[in-house]
């Protein structure tokens, strides 16, 4: 029986099954959904006890994501054709 490293090597060399592929997908929106509603909640709170105006932390979000979604597009390496 592979224990550790080899036994992830072995499991990541198959192929995923369609039900496995769902299921990841299915635990990946959960996780998802969960901290949106985290991230939702704190807000309702901050801005309840008037230390934030009412969108202000998701327009810092949003900002946040336009910037690591830059960063990252230019951190992918380039494919670049030989002719």
């Amino acid at each position: 029986m592979l224990t550790g490293q080899a036994r992830w090597k072995e499991v990541m060399a198959k192929p995923l099954s369609r039900a496995e592929a769902q299921a990841l997908e299915d635990r990946m929106l959960a996780h998802v959904m969960s901290c949106a509603c985290g991230i939702e909640a704190l807000e309702i709170i901050l801005v309840k006890q008037g230390l934030l105006k009412k969108d202000e932390l998701m327009e810092a979000v949003k900002e946040l994501l336009e910037k690591k979604s830059k960063q990252a597009a230019a951190s992918q390496p380039k494919n670049v054709l030989e002719v």
